[in-house]
């Protein structure tokens, strides 16, 4: 009697060579289908058919190009979001806040639920520079607003009278 039992030939699995295969010469979409039903052929097999890295292989470098794509397509996007020439803003020629409407951003304005600051009583939305004061009487922000909607950096001073830095969605960006 022999005491050698015998080993049962294992078959690697023909989609998930195909799988790995395609994924590396960047063929889209096949090795992502193979590597799936590769992976479930094997899972099914009862331990009779190999090939479940090869197939998980395949489905990485099949993937692969996707991910890269939708990484590329956000930073081409992402910085769009930032710019505001769509927005119909007052003319980039006027960034100073000087010569415009002063009103204490706290006393003399009120921001209403449709969005847009209002001097207190008015009908008019604001347009001129919102600022608020420190305890001391000290400038702390101004805010430029137009037609009720605020644009621009907003400007943070200290305590002390010396400029922070802007503020723009809530980053502050200190001055140099």
């Amino acid at each position: 009697m022999d005491q050698n039992p015998t080993i049962p030939a294992l078959r690697t699995s023909t989609m998930a060579i195909i799988s790995l295969v395609s994924g590396l010469m960047c063929i889209p979409i096949l090795p992502i289908v193979l590597g799936h039903l590769a992976r479930g052929e094997v899972r099914k097999s009862n331990n009779s058919i190999v090939g479940s890295g090869m197939a998980l292989a395949g489905l990485i470098l099949g993937y692969l190009p996707f991910a890269i794509a939708i990484i590329s397509l956000g930073f081409i996007l992402i910085p769009a979001q930032c710019a505001s020439d769509g927005l119909n803003l007052p003319e980039r020629k006027i960034d100073s806040a000087e010569g415009m409407t002063v009103a204490d951003q706290d006393k003399e304005l009120e921001f209403r639920e449709d969005g847009l600051w209002y001097e207190t009583g008015s009908v008019e939305p604001f347009s001129g520079a919102a600022v608020s004061y420190h305890e001391d009487g000290k400038m702390k922000s101004r805010t430029k607003v137009k037609d009720g909607k605020a644009y621009g950096l907003i400007e943070e001073w200290d305590k002390n009278g010396s400029l922070r830095g802007n503020l723009f969605k809530d980053k502050l960006y200190p001055n140099p």
